[in-house]
Protein backbone atom coordinates (compact mmCIF):
# COMPACT_ATOMS: atom_id res chain seq x y z
CA UNK A 1 0.00 0.00 0.00
CA UNK A 2 1.18 3.37 -0.76
CA UNK A 3 0.76 6.55 0.79
CA UNK A 4 -1.98 9.04 0.53
CA UNK A 5 0.67 12.12 -0.24
CA UNK A 6 0.13 13.23 -3.50
CA UNK A 7 -3.32 12.68 -3.84
CA UNK A 8 -5.15 15.92 -5.06
CA UNK A 9 -8.43 17.40 -5.32
CA UNK A 10 -9.34 15.57 -8.40
CA UNK A 11 -8.85 12.36 -7.13
CA UNK A 12 -10.79 13.29 -4.22
CA UNK A 13 -13.76 13.99 -6.27
CA UNK A 14 -13.36 10.56 -8.17
CA UNK A 15 -13.14 8.79 -5.03
CA UNK A 16 -16.58 10.06 -3.68
CA UNK A 17 -17.91 9.54 -7.12
CA UNK A 18 -17.32 6.08 -6.98
CA UNK A 19 -18.30 6.13 -3.79
CA UNK A 20 -21.91 7.41 -4.42
CA UNK A 21 -22.14 4.72 -7.52
CA UNK A 22 -21.22 1.45 -5.31
CA UNK A 23 -22.31 2.27 -1.78
CA UNK A 24 -26.30 2.52 -3.23
CA UNK A 25 -29.33 4.08 -1.83
CA UNK A 26 -28.79 1.48 1.63
CA UNK A 27 -25.73 1.06 2.04
CA UNK A 28 -25.38 -2.07 -0.51
CA UNK A 29 -21.38 -2.89 -1.84
CA UNK A 30 -22.00 -2.55 -5.44
CA UNK A 31 -19.21 -2.79 -8.39
CA UNK A 32 -19.41 0.56 -10.84
CA UNK A 33 -18.00 -0.76 -14.27
CA UNK A 34 -15.36 1.05 -15.24
CA UNK A 35 -17.03 2.12 -18.74
CA UNK A 36 -20.28 4.01 -17.15
CA UNK A 37 -17.43 5.61 -14.69
CA UNK A 38 -15.53 7.12 -18.24
CA UNK A 39 -18.43 8.72 -19.56
CA UNK A 40 -19.74 9.90 -16.22
CA UNK A 41 -15.61 11.53 -15.89
CA UNK A 42 -16.20 13.30 -19.78
CA UNK A 43 -19.41 14.80 -18.42
CA UNK A 44 -18.07 15.99 -15.47
CA UNK A 45 -15.19 17.65 -17.84
CA UNK A 46 -17.71 19.02 -20.12
CA UNK A 47 -19.56 20.40 -16.84
CA UNK A 48 -16.28 21.58 -15.34
CA UNK A 49 -16.31 19.80 -12.31
CA UNK A 50 -13.18 17.51 -13.33
CA UNK A 51 -9.85 19.55 -14.59
CA UNK A 52 -9.05 16.31 -17.23
CA UNK A 53 -7.71 16.31 -20.71
CA UNK A 54 -10.09 14.01 -23.15
CA UNK A 55 -9.68 12.55 -26.44
CA UNK A 56 -10.97 9.62 -28.85
CA UNK A 57 -10.08 6.07 -27.71
CA UNK A 58 -11.20 2.87 -29.55
CA UNK A 59 -13.25 1.08 -26.82
CA UNK A 60 -15.34 -2.42 -27.35
CA UNK A 61 -18.89 -2.01 -25.83
CA UNK A 62 -21.00 -4.68 -26.40
CA UNK A 63 -20.47 -6.55 -30.18
CA UNK A 64 -19.24 -3.29 -31.08
CA UNK A 65 -15.84 -0.87 -31.58
CA UNK A 66 -16.88 2.57 -30.71
CA UNK A 67 -15.04 5.89 -30.26
CA UNK A 68 -15.84 7.57 -27.25
CA UNK A 69 -14.42 10.23 -25.45
CA UNK A 70 -11.98 9.03 -22.44
CA UNK A 71 -9.72 11.02 -20.06
CA UNK A 72 -6.45 9.43 -19.47
CA UNK A 73 -5.35 11.74 -16.62
CA UNK A 74 -8.70 10.56 -14.97
CA UNK A 75 -7.76 6.61 -15.80
CA UNK A 76 -4.31 7.15 -14.24
CA UNK A 77 -6.31 8.81 -11.13
CA UNK A 78 -8.36 5.76 -10.68
CA UNK A 79 -4.82 3.83 -10.88
CA UNK A 80 -2.90 5.84 -8.11
CA UNK A 81 -6.38 5.36 -6.17
CA UNK A 82 -6.17 1.73 -6.39
CA UNK A 83 -2.44 1.57 -5.72
CA UNK A 84 -2.84 3.96 -2.64
CA UNK A 85 -5.31 1.42 -1.39
CA UNK A 86 -8.62 3.51 -1.67
CA UNK A 87 -10.12 1.59 -4.87
CA UNK A 88 -10.48 -2.36 -5.06
CA UNK A 89 -10.43 -2.95 -8.96
CA UNK A 90 -12.56 -6.77 -10.22
CA UNK A 91 -11.68 -7.96 -13.85
CA UNK A 92 -14.25 -9.17 -15.15
CA UNK A 93 -15.59 -11.25 -18.30
CA UNK A 94 -19.06 -10.94 -19.52
CA UNK A 95 -21.02 -13.35 -21.79
CA UNK A 96 -19.44 -12.02 -25.07
CA UNK A 97 -15.81 -12.44 -23.91
CA UNK A 98 -15.52 -8.72 -23.30
CA UNK A 99 -12.86 -7.84 -20.10
CA UNK A 100 -14.36 -5.27 -18.29
CA UNK A 101 -12.64 -3.64 -14.89
CA UNK A 102 -15.18 -2.56 -11.89
CA UNK A 103 -14.23 -0.06 -9.00
CA UNK A 104 -15.39 0.13 -5.19
CA UNK A 105 -13.75 1.47 -2.22
CA UNK A 106 -11.71 -0.75 -0.09
CA UNK A 107 -11.89 -0.24 3.37
CA UNK A 108 -9.18 2.33 3.48
CA UNK A 109 -10.85 4.23 1.29
CA UNK A 110 -14.10 4.35 3.12
CA UNK A 111 -12.16 5.50 6.13
CA UNK A 112 -10.45 8.13 4.16
CA UNK A 113 -13.73 9.63 2.79
CA UNK A 114 -15.73 9.43 5.35
CA UNK A 115 -12.30 10.87 7.10
CA UNK A 116 -14.14 15.03 7.64
CA UNK A 117 -10.23 16.36 7.12
CA UNK A 118 -9.21 14.57 4.26
CA UNK A 119 -11.85 15.33 1.44
CA UNK A 120 -13.40 18.28 1.50
CA UNK A 121 -17.19 19.30 1.67
CA UNK A 122 -16.90 21.79 -0.89
CA UNK A 123 -15.41 18.77 -3.15
CA UNK A 124 -18.28 16.08 -1.83
CA UNK A 125 -21.14 18.78 -2.80
CA UNK A 126 -19.57 19.88 -6.47
CA UNK A 127 -19.47 15.54 -7.34
CA UNK A 128 -23.44 15.05 -5.96
CA UNK A 129 -24.44 18.32 -7.36
CA UNK A 130 -22.86 16.92 -11.09
CA UNK A 131 -24.60 13.61 -10.31
CA UNK A 132 -27.89 14.80 -9.26
CA UNK A 133 -30.63 14.61 -12.33
CA UNK A 134 -32.45 17.61 -10.47
CA UNK A 135 -31.69 19.87 -7.42
CA UNK A 136 -32.94 18.67 -4.33
CA UNK A 137 -33.23 15.09 -6.04
CA UNK A 138 -31.47 11.57 -4.53
CA UNK A 139 -31.96 9.94 -7.67
CA UNK A 140 -28.35 10.00 -9.47
CA UNK A 141 -27.49 9.97 -13.11
CA UNK A 142 -26.98 6.52 -14.64
CA UNK A 143 -25.34 4.98 -18.12
CA UNK A 144 -26.65 3.33 -20.73
CA UNK A 145 -25.88 2.06 -24.02
CA UNK A 146 -28.07 1.73 -26.37
CA UNK A 147 -26.65 0.18 -29.29
CA UNK A 148 -25.37 3.43 -31.23
CA UNK A 149 -24.35 5.98 -28.07
CA UNK A 150 -24.30 6.20 -24.03
CA UNK A 151 -27.61 8.07 -22.86
CA UNK A 152 -27.64 9.62 -19.28
CA UNK A 153 -31.03 8.46 -17.58
CA UNK A 154 -32.52 8.29 -14.46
Amino acid sequence: MTTLDGLNDSHHMLLHMVYLYSEGQRGENRWVRETPLLVLMYEGICEEVFDYDYAPASVKVGRRRVYMNVTQEGRDDLDDLREAGLLLSLKLTNNLNNNLTAFRLSDLGLHTLLDSGTVSRSSKERVEDFLRLAPGTQGLKRVRWTGEHFEIYC
